[in-house]
C-alpha cells in the first residue's frame, strides 16, 4: 500500500511539472509573438517614414508586408479624391495577373471594401479565381483578404492579399495594426503633394505678378515719353490742320468733279446693262428662231421623207424604174436638206455650250481604217490618189469622242476631194508629244488665198462666195469643225498657198478632258437610285436622221462608223467553234463585270456601248445570246429588241434583258420575245444562273413545245403546223396532265386552249403562275393562248398578266401562231421550210400585230397628217386625227375607250402638245393611255419636258417610221 501511495504521488508530481513546463512554453511563445508583432510593426513604420513618392511608398509596403504575412499575391490601391476612384500603385507577385488599373467605389470586392471601409475575408475561394504560379508549380489561393486603409475615418486606400493557407491570428493582428499606419502615411503624402502643388501655383502667380509690375513700370515710362511727343506733335498738328483746310477746299472742288463723272458712269452702266439685256434677248431670239426654224423646216421635210421613202420602196409594185429613181432622188435630196439643218443646229448647240461629248476609249487605227473605207473609193472614182501615213510612235488607244473626230475628219477630207481635181490627198496621223495627236489632211488642190485663211472658219464664209463660184456648199463645214475641235480640247491649223494645195491639221488630246462620270470605271451600286420607275426610252439628242431599220442592220456591210472596243473584248479572237455572247450595256463598269462573268462561263464576249452599235455587231457576229440593257444611247433597248425580233437572221437569238425598268416594262419585253428579265442591281448569282441557262439552251439540240388541246383533230392540225426537225412536240388534253408534265419536265413554250374538260385554261395558267418557282424547273415559260371564242376586255386583261401572247383563232391565226412559237422557241428562220418562212413573212409584212389598233394622230400640219396616216393605215391601223390640243381632247371624248394610243405633236396653235398631254393625264380613264410625243425642235431638254408633261415616250422629226412602229409595238403589244 505504501508503494502504491508513492507511485500515485510521483504521478501527481510529474503532471505538475508537465503543466508548469507547458505554461512556461506558452508564455515564451506569447512573448515571441508579441516581439514578432512589435518588430514587424516597427520595421514597417521605419521603412515608410520619410517617403515622398506614392509609388515608392507602395513598392516598399509590397516588398515587406506580403512576406511578413506569408501572402502569395498582393495589390496596393490608393484613393484619389478628385476622381473618386481607386488607382493601382503597386502589386506583389502579380506579373501575369489580369489587374484592373482603376476601380470605382463598389466595383468588385476591392471597390466594395473601399465603400464599406471594413475588412473583408473570403474563404473557400473558387478554383478559377486566381492561379498562383512559380517556376516549379502552381496552386489556387485559399483565402482572400481586403483591408481598407483609413486615416482616422477618411479612406486612403485598400490592400488586397491572397493566401495559400489561412493566415494566423498574429498575422491578422499585424495587418490590423499596420493598416492605420499605412492609411496615415498615404494621407500625409497626398496632403504634402496637394500642398506642394498649391505652393508651386502660388510661386507661379507671384512670378507672374512681378512680371506684370515690371511691365507696368515700363508702360508708365513709355507713356511719359509719349506725352512729351504728343505735346510736340500738337504744335505740328496745328500747322497741318491749316494745310488740311486748304486741301479740303481743293477736295471739295474735286469731289464735285467726281460726282459728275459718277453720274456719267451710271448712265454708261445703264446703257451697258441695256445692251447686255439686248444681247441676252438676241440670244433667246436666236435660240427660239433655231427651234422654230427646225420645226418649220422639219415638218414639211417629215412628209417629204416618209412619202418619198414609201414610193421608193414601191410596196404595191406599180411604179416604173424611172419613177422609183425619181422618188429615191427626192428622198436623197431631203436627206441632204436635213443634214444642212443638222449642221446649223450643231453649230448653234456648240456655241451655246449645249453639246456634250460621248467619249470612249478606242483604237487610233480604227479611225484611220474608217476614213480609208469611206474615201479611198471616192478618190479612186475621181482619179485622185488617197494615202494614209502613220508615225511609228502612235498610241494604240485614245480616249475621245470618236463620232465627233470622225465628223471633223470627214469634213476635212470631203473638202479636200471637192477642191482637188488631180494629184493626191494624204491623211497623216502622228504623235506631237506625250499628250497630243495630229490628224493632218494635205491636198494638191486649188489652195486658199492668204487673206482668206481666217475668214473660211466663220459661219457661211467661203474662199469664193461669188454668185459665179465654181464650188458649192454652205460655208458651215469648217466653222463646225473648229467648234468641234474646241469641244474635243484641241484646235485646227491651216497652211495653204493658192494654186498649190492646203494642209488642215486637227490637233487634239490623246486623253480627252471630259466630266468625271465619262471616265468612271467602277460599278456604282446605287444604280437603282438612277433608274426611272416609268418606261422612259433613251433617245439621241443629236438631230441627225436616225437610221432606217434595214440601214441599221446592214450597215456593217459598208460600215463607216467606228464601233469602240473600250473593254478589249474577244471580237478579234473568235473561231468557228466558239460560242459568243453580245453584251449591249452603256455602263462600262457593269459591262466589264458582265464580260468577266461571260468569259468565266466559257463564252467569248463582245461589247457594245450603244444600241445601234449592238445591232451592227449582232448582224456581223450572229451571237449565241444577247444580254441587253434598255436605257441605251442613240437607239434604246426596246427598239433594239424589236428590230432583232423583226430580222429574219437574228430573231432566233435568245435575248436576256438586264435593266432597272419597272414590272410593266418587264412584261412588255417578255411579250416582245425576250427570254428573261433581271432587275438592276442584278445579283451575281442571278446572272450566273442566267448564263447557266444559256449554256443549257445551247447544248440542247431540240426545243420542247407543249400543245394543250382536247380536240384530237385540232391537236393533229397544230402538230402538223408546228412540227420541225429541231422541235419536240408534247401534248396534253386536260389541265391535270398539263400540270403533271410541267412539274416533271422542261418545256420551252406552251400553246394552250382555254376550253378543257377538267378545268379552264385560265385556271391552269393561274396554277402555273402560283407555282412558278417550281414549275418547269423554275424557268420562265412563254405561254400562247390559242382560243376560238371571243374574249371580254376583262378576260384579256387577266390573261395578259399570266401569258406572253393571246392569239384568237380565225383568219391568219395559224400564220401568227407559227410566227409566235418560232419566236419563243428561238428557231432559226433560214432552217424552216419555205412555206413556213412565207407565213412568217406574211405576218411581218402585214403588221398584223398592230392591225385594228386605233391611234389618235394630233398635228397642225395637214401634210404630216396625210403622210403618217397613209403609213399607219398601211399597217392596218385605224387613224383618228386632230389639228391641236383642243381637238385632241374632243376626239378622246368622242371615241371614249376606242383610242389605243395618241401620237402628239408639240408645237400647235391654240393648245400645244405639252398642255394637251397634261389635260389628258387629268382624266382618270386616260392615266395609262400610251402617248408618244412628236417634236421637230430637237433641242436639249425637249425629251425631259415631254416626259414631265405626261408623254409615255418621245421621238423626233423627221420621224424614223420603223422606230415609230417599234415603239408602238412595245406600247400596244398584246
Amino acid at each position: 500500500s505504501i508503494g502504491v501511495q508513492m507511485k500515485s504521488e510521483q504521478d501527481q508530481l510529474g503532471q505538475s511539472i508537465a503543466l508548469m513546463t507547458e505554461a512556461l512554453r506558452m508564455s515564451q511563445f506569447e512573448s515571441e509573438q508579441r516581439d514578432w508583432l512589435k518588430t514587424n510593426v516597427v520595421e514597417i513604420s521605419q521603412n515608410i517614414q520619410g517617403k515622398t513618392d506614392m509609388h515608392n511608398l507602395a513598392d516598399t509596403v509590397m516588398s515587406l508586408l506580403p512576406a511578413m504575412l506569408d501572402a502569395s499575391h498582393a495589390t496596393f490601391f490608393v484613393w484619389q479624391d478628385d476622381t473618386h476612384t481607386l488607382l493601382l500603385k503597386s502589386h506583389f507577385a502579380c506579373a501575369d495577373c489580369k489587374l484592373s488599373e482603376q476601380l470605382k467605389l463598389g466595383e468588385g470586392l476591392t471597390g466594395q471594401c473601399a465603400r464599406d471601409k471594413k475588412i473583408m475575408r473570403i474563404d473557400d475561394v473558387p478554383d478559377n479565381y486566381l492561379n498562383i504560379q512559380s517556376s516549379i508549380g502552381q496552386a489556387m489561393p485559399k483565402v482572400i483578404i481586403e483591408m481598407p486603409l483609413l486615416a482616422e475615418t477618411e479612406l486612403a486606400g485598400v490592400i488586397e492579399l491572397a493566401f495559400l493557407t489561412a493566415p494566423t491570428e498574429i498575422q491578422l493582428t499585424l495587418l490590423q495594426q499596420v493598416a492605420p499606419l499605412l492609411g496615415m502615411a498615404v494621407f500625409i503624402l497626398q496632403q504634402n503633394s496637394h500642398t506642394k502643388k498649391l505652393l508651386e501655383e502660388s510661386q507661379a502667380l507671384s512670378e507672374e505678378l512681378q512680371a506684370q509690375e515690371e511691365e507696368l513700370r515700363e508702360a508708365n515710362a513709355s507713356l511719359e515719353m509719349r506725352a512729351e511727343e504728343l505735346s510736340t506733335s500738337e504744335e505740328e498738328l496745328q500747322v497741318q490742320q491749316e494745310e488740311l483746310r486748304l486741301s479740303n477746299d481743293e477736295l471739295i472742288a474735286k469731289n464735285e468733279t467726281v460726282e459728275a463723272q459718277k453720274d456719267d458712269l451710271k448712265l454708261s452702266a445703264a446703257s451697258l446693262a441695256k445692251q447686255a439685256d439686248q444681247l441676252r434677248q438676241a440670244s433667246q431670239y436666236k435660240s427660239d428662231f433655231l427651234s422654230n426654224m427646225s420645226h418649220e423646216l422639219r415638218t414639211p421635210l417629215n412628209s417629204l421623207l416618209i412619202l418619198s421613202d414609201m414610193l421608193a420602196k414601191n410596196k404595191d409594185g406599180n411604179l416604173t424604174d424611172k419613177q422609183i429613181e425619181f422618188a429615191s432622188t427626192i428622198h436623197g435630196s431631203g436627206v441632204d436638206l436635213l443634214e444642212l439643218i443638222n449642221s446649223i443646229l450643231d453649230l448653234a448647240k456648240v456655241e451655246a455650250g449645249k453639246m456634250s461629248l460621248d467619249a470612249h476609249r478606242f483604237p487610233v487605227r480604227d479611225l484611220s481604217d474608217a476614213m480609208q473605207r469611206s474615201f479611198a473609193h471616192m478618190a479612186e472614182k475621181k482619179g485622185i490618189t488617197f494615202r494614209l501615213e502613220h508615225s511609228g510612235d502612235l498610241p494604240e488607244m485614245m480616249f475621245s469622242d470618236a463620232m465627233r473626230l470622225k465628223q471633223v475628219l470627214k469634213n476635212l477630207l470631203s473638202n479636200a476631194l471637192k477642191f482637188t481635181a488631180d494629184g493626191d490627198i494624204v491623211l497623216k496621223i502622228e504623235r506631237i508629244d506625250e499628250a497630243q495627236i495630229s490628224f493632218a489632211v494635205t491636198d494638191s488642190g486649188v489652195g486658199i488665198a492668204g487673206d482668206k485663211l481666217n475668214d473660211i472658219f466663220e459661219a457661211f464664209q467661203q474662199e469664193d462666195g461669188s454668185t459665179s463660184r465654181k464650188y458649192g456648199g454652205t460655208g458651215l463645214g469648217l466653222s463646225i469643225c473648229r467648234e468641234f475641235a474646241k469641244l474635243l480640247g484641241g484646235h485646227i491649223t491651216v497652211q495653204s498657198e493658192q494654186g498649190k494645195g492646203s494642209t488642215f491639221a486637227l490637233i487634239v488630246p490623246i486623253e480627252c478632258a471630259t466630266p468625271d462620270e465619262n471616265k468612271q470605271n467602277e460599278y456604282d451600286q446605287n444604280q437603282d437610285d438612277q433608274c426611272d420607275s416609268d418606261l422612259i426610252i433613251s433617245q439621241p439628242e443629236s438631230t441627225a436622221l436616225p437610221m432606217q431599220q434595214d440601214e441599221t442592220l446592214t450597215a456593217v456591210d459598208n460600215i463607216e462608223a467606228i464601233i469602240p472596243n473600250p473593254l478589249d473584248d474577244d471580237r478579234n479572237h473568235i473561231s468557228a467553234t466558239d460560242h459568243t455572247i453580245l453584251i449591249i450595256e452603256d455602263d462600262e463598269a457593269f459591262a466589264s463585270i458582265q464580260q468577266d462573268m461571260v468569259q468565266e462561263h466559257g463564252f467569248k464576249a463582245i461589247n457594245a456601248l450603244r444600241g445601234d452599235h449592238g445591232l451592227m455587231l449582232a448582224v456581223e457576229y450572229e451571237p449565241d445570246a444577247i444580254l441587253l440593257d434598255l436605257q441605251l444611247p442613240v437607239l434604246d433597248g426596246i427598239s433594239v429588241l424589236d428590230r432583232l425580233k423583226q430580222h429574219p437572221k437574228l430573231r432566233h437569238i435568245p435575248v436576256h434583258v438586264i435593266s432597272c425598268m419597272d414590272q410593266d416594262t418587264e412584261k412588255r419585253v417578255l411579250q416582245a420575245g425576250a427570254v428573261s428579265f433581271l432587275h438592276k442591281p442584278a445579283r451575281q448569282e442571278d446572272i450566273n444562273a442566267m448564263l447557266d441557262n444559256i449554256s443549257t439552251f445551247i447544248k440542247r439540240d431540240l426545243k420542247r413545245l407543249l400543245i394543250v388541246e382536247d380536240d384530237d383533230k385540232q391537236l393533229q392540225a397544230l402538230t402538223a403546223l408546228l412540227e420541225a426537225n429541231d422541235v419536240t412536240i408534247l401534248s396534253a388534253s386536260t389541265g391535270a396532265d398539263t400540270l403533271e408534265i410541267l412539274r416533271n419536265e422542261h418545256v420551252d413554250c406552251m400553246v394552250i386552249d382555254l376550253g378543257l374538260p377538267d378545268m379552264s385554261g385560265e385556271e391552269v395558267l393561274q396554277l402555273i403562275h402560283q407555282e412558278e418557282d417550281s414549275i418547269n424547273e423554275g424557268h420562265v415559260l412563254p405561254v400562247i393562248v390559242h382560243t376560238g371564242r371571243d374574249l371580254s376586255e376583262e378576260e384579256v386583261e387577266r390573261l395578259h398578266g399570266i401569258s406572253k401572247s393571246i392569239i384568237v383563232k380565225g383568219s391568219y391565226s395559224t400564220d401568227r401562231l407559227l410566227a409566235e412559237t418560232s419566236l419563243f422557241l428561238h428557231q432559226v428562220e433560214e432552217n424552216m421550210s419555205e412555206d413556213k418562212q412565207r407565213s412568217i413573212n406574211k405576218i411581218r409584212a402585214s403588221g398584223s400585230d398592230l392591225k385594228g389598233k386605233a391611234v389618235l394622230l394630233v398635228d397642225d400640219d395637214i401634210r404630216n397628217i396625210y403622210s403618217l396616216s397613209s403609213y399607219l393605215e398601211g399597217h392596218g391601223i385605224i387613224v383618228h386625227t386632230g389639228r391641236n390640243g383642243i381637238e385632241a381632247l374632243s376626239q378622246l371624248e368622242k371615241y371614249a375607250d376606242d383610242i389605243d394610243m395618241v401620237l402628239m405633236d408639240i408645237m400647235m396653235p391654240e393648245m400645244d402638245g405639252y398642255e394637251a398631254m397634261r389635260e389628258i393625264r387629268k382624266i382618270d380613264a386616260h392615266n395609262n393611255l400610251p402617248i408618244i410625243a412628236l417634236t421637230a425642235k430637237a433641242m436639249k431638254g425637249d425629251r425631259e419636258q415631254c416626259i414631265a408633261a405626261g408623254a409615255s415616250d418621245y421621238i423626233t422629226k423627221p420621224i424614223d417610221t420603223e422606230k415609230l412602229i417599234s415603239l408602238m409595238r412595245v406600247w400596244l403589244h398584246e
